[in-house]
């Protein structure tokens, strides 16, 4: 498996690349989708990762999300564009949305920024990655 840099990866990535992506979106358990976003995104990134969490998420009526943005910086405008279009897609189902930004105020204010504009009023942020789990876990039960 190819190691995922702080680079973007656009339209240019290796198949091997496109997998790894691909590996940062699967099913932790039933009704709970673990994303980790990578550091710099791109459209082609966001398209490619959130098109695999509508498609994992879509097993259940409604679904918890993990997502791990503990590495990433500010998205770009078209990036937010991208995300924003993806969200409203994926939104209805999505039943609560557990957040791990570590102690990053700006990415947990933009999160936050982020979800409420696409009407996701379940969010919540951790430090670790295990509280996170753990959260939507006892979410789902």
């Amino acid at each position: 498996m190819v190691t995922i840099e702080a680079r973007p990866y656009g339209a240019d990535m290796t198949p091997e690349e496109r997998e790894t992506l691909l590996s940062r979106v699967h099913v932790i358990e039933p009704g709970i989708v673990f994303y980790r976003e990578i550091p710099v995104q791109t459209v082609e990134s966001i398209d490619l990762m959130l098109s695999r969490m509508y498609e994992l998420g879509c097993q259940w009526p409604t679904f918890i999300e993990v997502l791990d943005l503990s590495a990433v910086v500010r998205p770009s405008p078209p990036v937010r564009a991208t995300i924003r279009a993806w969200m409203l897609r994926i939104a209805p189902r999505m039943s609560h949305m557990c957040v791990i930004v570590e102690q990053n105020i700006v990415i947990r204010a933009v999160a936050r920024f982020v979800a409420y504009s696409m009407n996701i009023k379940a969010v919540s942020f951790y430090e670790k990655e295990a509280e996170a789990i753990d959260a939507a876990r006892r979410l789902r039960a």
